[in-house]
């Protein structure tokens, strides 16, 4: 895992705020803000995926979107850890100028995390999350072990439910959505469990993170405010880097 001095991670932060304030393209209906390429400096992550390897017992593998999209699918399966057993993380901080209400937000994402493939780990766990400024969103799915399951927002909790338990074998379009103090699980755009979560906030979102037990693929991720339907972000990893897209 890779190790900043503060003078770096102060020059990071500095980099975060100026990605703000490139320049707007005006393309389709309002404009765009599309993230600059990869060829900056590693750890710059205010508008591209990062990908982290973990596992029990082990320091955090942190690695830039580069080595983890190709041919049009973000998938980290080069385990660096020395065991078998690991999770994998895709996650995306929000630029700072982005004030998105985490309890308005809908993620949705294409993805697969099948039993049969070079880095596959039983039981195949798939999590989507919404990290704010207050508290998190989580959803935990598990293919046949219904006690690792879970939905929460803070306190709030759903566990061990059988609703949970999939397998996501074949490519599969998940979504958490915050809205009107629920959260809501959906599977291929059919509802799957919903949990209401009054007396917590989620507040401004920071940060979106898709999980594996294993090495997990994602085709693509969209967020949209859930109140409006207004699509807020778009990233298809089809060119070999993070090229995330902020409308």
């Amino acid at each position: 895992m890779k190790i900043f001095s503060k003078s770096f991670l102060t020059y990071l932060v500095c980099l975060a705020i100026v990605s703000c304030t490139k320049s707007i393209n005006s393309t389709r209906e309002g404009q765009k803000v599309a993230a600059e390429n990869s060829e900056d400096v590693y750890g710059d992550r205010a508008t591209r995926w990062f990908g982290i390897y973990s596992a029990f017992g082990y320091q955090n593998d942190t690695v830039k979107d580069k080595a983890f999209i190709q041919n049009g699918i973000a998938t980290l399966n080069n385990n660096p850890l020395y065991t078998s057993s690991y999770f994998t993380s895709i996650e995306l901080n929000i630029p700072k100028c982005k004030w998105i209400d985490g309890d308005s937000t809908r993620l949705v994402v294409r993805l697969r995390n099948p039993a049969d493939t070079i880095g596959s780990v039983y039981s195949y766990d798939v999590s989507l999350w919404l990290i704010g400024s207050k508290d998190s969103a989580l959803v935990t799915f598990n293919a046949y072990d219904p006690q690792y399951t879970t939905l929460k927002v803070g306190d709030k909790q759903i566990l061990n439910s059988n609703a949970l338990l999939y397998l996501f074998q074949d490519w599969t379009i998940l979504a958490l959505e915050a809205k009107n103090k629920n959260v809501t699980v959906y599977k291929n755009h059919a509802p799957v469990l919903k949990l209401n979560y009054k007396g917590n906030k989620i507040g401004k979102l920071k940060q979106i993170h898709i999980d594996f037990k294993g090495s997990g693929q994602v085709d693509w991720a969209k967020m949209y405010n859930s109140n409006t339907n207004k699509q807020i972000m778009q990233e298809d990893f089809n060119n070999g880097h993070s090229n995330v897209i902020w409308y």
